[in-house]
């Protein structure tokens, strides 16, 4: 059914073309993706929560070494006071340096 007028010709056609096929095609992978992208997001959140845990415990380690350090610095300082000349001055000797040695095991 096509008229001309001023010598165009015009024709309307009941059919799309497959237009509002594509169009439901083109919004089923749009809804597709949005839940791709918002599984994503869900699982970066979960990561950033992991990655956040695993820096504490690697702060409170650090923490922990500094700790154990310091003990060590002062036993090592309390064993070099010691009189050594004494028996009780190397009992105290012997005794801080097994205190020590557990600390670096």
């Amino acid at each position: 059914m096509a008229q001309e007028i001023q010598g165009y010709r015009f024709a309307i056609d009941l059919n799309d073309g497959g237009m509002a096929k594509s169009m439901r095609t083109i919004r089923q992978e749009a809804r597709a993706l949005k839940a791709a992208m918002q599984a994503n997001f869900a699982e970066i959140r979960t990561g950033e929560g992991i990655m956040q845990a695993y820096a504490n415990k690697v702060q409170d380690a650090g923490r922990a070494i500094k700790a154990q350090e310091l003990l060590i610095e002062r036993l090592k300082e309390e064993q070099s006071k010691l009189d050594t000349e004494t028996d009780k001055g190397q009992k105290a000797y012997l005794r801080y340096e097994t205190q020590i040695n557990r600390q670096l095991q």
